[in-house]
């Protein structure tokens, strides 16, 4: 006898083989989502880097933090000084 049954493990082997592919597949599905959001640069998840004011204004107008006359006036500024540059 060989102490697996009537079929000597092979529905252990079945249950191994298809829990390796799905095994695979899910692990295809993350790679291509990794790659995805990597080429779209991760779009709606990074906060504006803190070097980049226009953005960063953008948000706060957007927001309602500012006004709309403080937004204007805070983009005048921003573009006079990179002009000046």
């Amino acid at each position: 006898m060989m102490g697996f049954g009537c079929c000597g493990g092979m529905v252990t082997m079945m249950l191994l083989a298809g829990l390796f592919w799905i095994a695979l597949l899910v692990g295809i599905g993350i790679l291509l989502y990794a790659l995805v959001t990597r080429w779209q640069g991760g779009q709606g998840r990074a906060s504006p880097s803190p070097d980049d004011p226009l953005a960063l204004l953008r948000i706060r107008y957007a927001r309602g933090e500012i006004t709309r006359e403080q937004y204007q006036q805070v983009l005048r500024d921003l573009t006079k000084r990179e002009a000046d540059q």
